[in-house]
């Protein structure tokens, strides 16, 4: 790969999905990890600084307050948040050519779910994505940042009522409930899944007076006992050495095929696709409003996106939007078409 092609990536512009499809067809893997190290990090920590000072909550924030807000985030400084943020940290090292991999071997589905994105917006905050995902430019996840609207899972284009009947998966302490009846002014019904039963208890306390059915179980594709780190936060999950065992049900045998779901979300680090296998038949029948995270594994950018779509056919519209400037927080949307008549 010669100097021109190397910089071309480095610098690419997020504006054309093709410059990620050519460079992914026409490079080796090897070719293209070389590429990411030779980035020049002060060029892009500049970039990124300036973006980040201007989009996120840092703005007319004095100095004394920003290093308060990053010490609270466990940061010290603008330049550990974006080391954090390139995924640069020990426990984020093994995601560089993982990441890429991912890319590299499977563009032909990335180009798939590009193709089935509704809105240039969508589309925008796509390819920021893949391309940060092939250079290490995280400056484009600032800009798939400033895209998105802030209230995650609430974007208008939903066309959310106060009749929904709300399916909350990772429910943690009832904060995603409380912004449905917040945002809608009230809803028909809700299910909690919150396997951290310390979550679920603060969610009870939150919920109180709200038509809330609280489930202390995680949800997947079939019923079994599994291993689970409880945190007691909101990245409480399913881990090959757990500290506790906690049973997890599908969706489709827990809430009666008679209820008629009309919105699911779903942000349960990393088990959002068998969330999705188990709910696959209230999905297909009920056709609910779908919001699921993306960003737990390499593969769910692609792979999620496309089961759905599979399960739901073409009457339904996809959107997707970032809601922080690092790599978490992506979330893909799916709405049937009958929402908007």
């Amino acid at each position: 790969m010669n100097n021109n092609v190397v910089q071309s990536i480095i610098y690419m512009s997020r504006r054309n999905f093709n410059n990620v499809i050519d460079a992914c067809r026409n490079n080796s893997l090897d070719e293209l990890f070389k590429m990411q190290q030779q980035i020049k990090e002060e060029n892009i920590r500049k970039i990124y600084l300036k973006k980040a000072k201007k989009e996120m909550l840092f703005r007319s924030k004095s100095f004394k307050e920003i290093i308060s807000i990053l010490k609270n985030k466990h940061f010290n400084t603008y330049s550990e948040w974006f080391e954090w943020s390139q995924c640069k940290s020990s426990d984020y090292n093994k995601y560089y050519k993982i990441l890429l991999a991912d890319l590299k071997t499977h563009i032909e589905e990335y180009e798939k779910v590009y193709n089935l994105l509704y809105d240039k917006k969508s589309k925008q905050v796509f390819s920021d994505i893949c391309t940060w995902r092939l250079n290490r430019n995280s400056s484009l996840l600032i800009d798939a940042y400033s895209k998105s609207k802030k209230e995650q899972y609430f974007e208008d284009f939903l066309k959310l009522n106060n009749h929904e009947i709300f399916v909350d998966c990772g429910g943690y302490i009832g904060d995603s409930t409380l912004g449905i009846i917040s945002y809608c002014g009230g809803i028909s019904d809700a299910y909690i899944y919150e396997a951290d039963i310390s979550n679920l208890e603060k969610a009870k306390d939150n919920l109180k007076g709200y038509n809330v059915k609280f489930r202390d179980v995680g949800v997947s594709n079939k019923n079994e006992v599994l291993s689970f780190e409880k945190l007691e936060t909101s990245s409480s999950g399913f881990t090959n050495n757990g500290n506790e065992k906690i049973q997890v049900v599908p969706i489709d045998e827990d809430i009666p095929k008679e209820t008629k779901i009309s919105f699911i979300k779903i942000d349960i680090e990393g088990m959002e696709l068998k969330a999705l296998e188990g709910a696959k038949n209230h999905i297909a029948n009920d056709r609910p409003v779908l919001a699921v995270c993306l960003y737990h594994n390499p593969q769910d950018l692609w792979e999620i996106p496309l089961y759905i779509e599979k399960i739901v056919g073409e009457k339904y519209r996809f959107f997707i939007r970032h809601y922080t400037i690092y790599h978490g927080e992506t979330v893909f949307y799916a709405v049937p078409l009958e929402r908007y008549k």
